[in-house]
């Protein structure tokens, strides 16, 4: 007799970002985004909660959340943080 199976979803709020922060301790308390290009231009993908306080949002352009935050801290699908 087989046993019913269980499909689980879950959706965790900017875990690209938390996975950064946690591989880096540096970000702890800074404004950070995880960007990645789609169609040659880059978008906010995931970003910290003092990215989040400064006015940024997922799916904004990066071009736009440098422009609201010019000291953002910019990680390219979790490979390197760096400043832009």
């Amino acid at each position: 007799m087989s046993r019913p199976s269980s499909v689980v979803h879950l959706n965790v709020v900017d875990f690209s970002a938390a996975i950064a922060a946690a591989k880096d301790r540096a970000l702890a308390d800074r404004a950070y985004v995880i960007a990645g290009a789609s169609s040659g231009r880059a978008i906010v993908l995931g970003l910290s909660r003092r990215a989040r306080d400064e006015g940024l949002v997922a799916g904004m352009s990066l071009a736009a959340a440098q422009q609201r935050a010019p000291q953002i801290l910019i990680g390219r699908e979790l490979i390197e943080v760096g400043t832009p």
